[in-house]
This record gives C-alpha cells, structure tokens and sequence, in this order.
C-alpha cells in the first residue's frame, strides 16, 4: 500500500515582530509522521528600516520557511499552506504548496463534486457533512490541478486535510508562550 505523506507549513507573526514557523508531515491518517520548527526570529531595527514591508514576506518565506522545508527529513506530495503568500516556494522545491480552507457555503450535492473558479482554483466536496473545500494553486501548478483533486479526494476520506495545519499554528504558539524546546 503507497502511504500518502502530507506537509503543512506555517509561520506566524507576533505583536511584537518575532516570527516562528513550523512544517509537519502527517500520513493519510493526519497521525504525524515529523515535525520541524524555527527559532523564533526577530528582525533589528535595520533590517527592518532597510526591508520596509516586504520583511514579512522574506522573513515568512524567504528565511523561514525554505529552511524549513529544506530540513524536513520527509518528502510529502503536498504541502498545505494557510495563504497563496507561500506559492513563492515553488521556485526552490518540486512539491506543490497547495491553500486549503474550508468555503463557507452550502455542501455541494455529493462527496466527489468540483466547480472549477478559474484554472488554478477549485472548490472540492471532499466530505458529506461539511462545506466544501476550497484549493488554490499558483500558476505553474494549474496543470497538475487534475491529479491533486484526486490526491485531496483520497485523503478526504480519511482526514480533515485542514485540520493538522490548526495543530501546527496551535503548537507555534505554544512554543511563542511557554519558551518550549522539543
């Protein structure tokens, strides 16, 4: 049987401008399989003064999570992002970032049925018993959409594919708060 591994990434960004990021591999179950995570990370007054409002773009992407991904043992067939900010990771790695929420509207009549917004975005009934689920992929990943509409179907059978994304940024916080080491 293949084991399908999915990855979630995550940076969040305190009041105070420190910045921690997180990625976990979770298998078609959503037990997990590894789970990395940055120090935090706070830019100098400099920096900040030098980069304007892109630090928060090259410190979320560029700095934080490339390395991440870069370190993570494990190659999963996606990873789950919390907004399209993250589809820049494209350029380094051969995996497609894929944002994934839930769209609040009515199920769609049945498990399996897709309505196609534009090419690289869909909404995916991967469950009876909630909305459906949006997907949205950056550009060069459009033609592959086909082929990850099946891999989301797959895994909605088995797993809420939103959810471990909620558990990385719940254990990001926690890390922030408690000064936790693992």
């Amino acid at each position: 049987m293949n084991e399908h591994k999915i990855g979630y990434l995550s940076i969040l960004s305190e009041k105070n401008d420190t910045f921690i990021g997180g990625a976990l591999i979770v298998d078609e179950s959503a037990l997990p399989i590894e789970f990395r995570y940055s120090q935090p990370i706070k830019p100098n007054k400099i920096q900040s003064i030098l980069y304007g409002k892109a630090i928060t773009k090259f410190i979320k992407v560029e700095t934080v999570g490339k390395s991440l991904v870069k370190e993570m043992e494990n190659t999963p067939e996606i990873y789950i992002i919390p907004d399209d900010e993250y589809f820049i990771l494209n350029r380094y790695f051969k995996i497609p970032f894929i944002y994934a929420s839930y769209f609040q509207r009515e199920p769609l009549p049945k498990q399996g049925d897709v309505i196609e917004i534009n090419e690289s975005e869909i909404l995916i009934q991967t469950s009876i018993v909630r909305e459906p689920l949006k997907v949205k992929v950056s550009p060069q990943y459009a033609t592959s959409i086909s082929s990850l509409k099946t891999l989301i179907l797959n895994l909605g059978k088995n797993m809420d594919i939103v959810e471990p994304l909620k558990r990385v940024e719940n254990a990001l916080k926690t890390l922030l708060n408690e000064n936790i080491q693992i």
